[in-house]
């Protein structure tokens, strides 16, 4: 089995945009421009805010017990499940947790990760 990787890298606003005309004036001359995944954030900072020590505990807690309910989870990190549900949403936004909708009568929410690691890339 292939282990799928996130990649997650610090770049500055500026080296963002210095990647983004390089791609534009390449679609113009109508070359191929390859498609760049991940994840970037423009300091340390601004990872360290998103990526909490408590949300990677939730990451790796989804990869290795396979929740059923956002309960489960919360049960098996030992927090409340309101602040679960709020890391859970802000990793969702990050794109980092798939929420799928149960098909039970109560509607429960089955948090998913789709990878196996994250790698981290910071410029030097």
């Amino acid at each position: 089995m292939k282990v799928k990787k996130l990649s997650i890298g610090i770049r500055s606003l500026d080296e963002v945009m210095e990647d983004f005309a390089r791609a534009a004036k390449a679609l113009q001359m109508g070359e191929n421009v390859a498609k760049r995944e991940g994840l970037y954030f423009t300091d340390l900072r601004a990872f360290r805010r998103a990526i909490t020590d408590q949300r990677l505990a939730v990451l790796r807690a989804i990869k290795s017990s396979s929740p059923g309910s956002v309960y489960e989870l919360a049960k098996h990190v030992k927090r409340d499940v309101k602040n679960v549900s709020a890391d859970l949403a802000i990793l969702e936004e990050l794109g980092l947790v798939e929420l799928k909708k149960t098909k039970t009568p109560r509607g429960k929410v089955k948090p998913l990760v789709a990878y196996d690691s994250i790698n981290l890339d910071i410029a030097v």
